[in-house]
């Protein structure tokens, strides 16, 4: 299997459409100024958002990756009390809000 592209990944959208390929509504994925994926979900003729959603999630995912490792190296190798709970609780908290939308 070969390697992810490298994060940070963002998201771009939504398109305002008006071309055959394009009806608008679709979110692209971010990486390095280039587009590696795009997430289409269109529900109803003008319903985007689980579009939205899911482009948010698909751009926290090296944030969510490099998160689970550190923890599953936490859980793994390091005994409780040399790591440091707040730094891990933070950096956690901070992909799963990338993921999640904005109130």
């Amino acid at each position: 299997m070969s390697e992810h592209t490298p994060g940070p990944w963002t998201i771009k959208g939504p398109s305002r459409g008006g071309t055959t390929m394009d009806d608008g509504g679709d979110y692209a994925i971010v990486a390095n100024e280039q587009v590696i994926a795009e997430a289409i979900c269109k529900t109803a003729a003008s319903t985007f958002q689980p579009a939205e959603a899911n482009a948010r999630l698909i751009a926290a995912a090296p944030d969510l990756l490099a998160a689970l490792e550190r923890i599953e190296t936490w859980l793994t190798n390091q005994p409780l009390d040399q790591l440091s709970k707040h730094e891990m609780l933070c950096e956690t908290r901070i992909a799963i809000n990338k993921a999640e939308p904005s109130p």
